[in-house]
Formats: C-alpha cells, sequence, structure tokens
C-alpha cells in the first residue's frame, strides 16, 4: 500500500464487518496494525487496470491534501491490484442514517447545530 506517498506495511488482521455498500463497491471495518488505529475503514473499489481514472484514487489523493484538518479522517494508505482498488482510512462513528432511528426520528436542536457545524 502507499502512504503519503511512500510504501508503507499494512496487515488487515481481520475484516470484522461491513459498513456500508454501494454501486461500485463496499467498505469494511478492518482490524489492523497501525499505529494509533486498532480499527480502519478499508473501502474496496472494483477498478480494472484498464481504467486509466479510477475513483478512489483521486478520492485518496483529496484526503492526503486535505490531511490535519478536524473533519476530515486521517489518510492510511492505498493500494490498486489487478481488479480492485483499495483506500484505508480512519474509520468514523455512526452514520447520519443510523444515529436518526436511534433517536427516534428526531434530533433536539443542539445535535442539529453540532451536525451543522460540522460541514
Amino acid at each position: 500500500m502507499v502512504a503519503n506517498g511512500t510504501a508503507a506495511h499494512v496487515a488487515l488482521v481481520k475484516l470484522e464487518s461491513v459498513v456500508g455498500k454501494g454501486a461500485t463497491g463496499c467498505v469494511w471495518k478492518a482490524s489492523s496494525d497501525i499505529k494509533g488505529a486498532s480499527f480502519i475503514a478499508l473501502k474496496q473499489s472494483r477498478a480494472p487496470l484498464r481504467l486509466k481514472k479510477p475513483l478512489i484514487v483521486h478520492e485518496a489523493c483529496i484526503l492526503r491534501h486535505l490531511q490535519g484538518h478536524v473533519s476530515i479522517p486521517k489518510f492510511y494508505a492505498y493500494h490498486r491490484q489487478e481488479h480492485f482498488e483499495f483506500l484505508a482510512l480512519e474509520l468514523l462513528g455512526s452514520d447520519l442514517t443510523h444515529l436518526l432511528k436511534y433517536h427516534d426520528g428526531k434530533f433536539v436542536l443542539s445535535t442539529v447545530l453540532k451536525i451543522a457545524d460540522q460541514m
């Protein structure tokens, strides 16, 4: 895998569960040996080598440039192989859909303001 422009060792100990799925791939919760990150989000996307501009490599470049901002997840590594590309990044908390279900479909004003502040 490539992290911040250099080769980095990222050994995934175990794929824990699927966090989300999309049209071209999925996001896994995975355990790792990255210092300070026992769990990471591993984004996997179908991207054959003949594809000149895969989507996740673009996302990796943007994340690398935005590192250090409080609202941006940490970028750990990017890797591309014959049929797939992978992006390792900081595993964040629950998405808004799950939080809304947990709060019976309604957020209090303070929660809405905290969400708006992060956007």
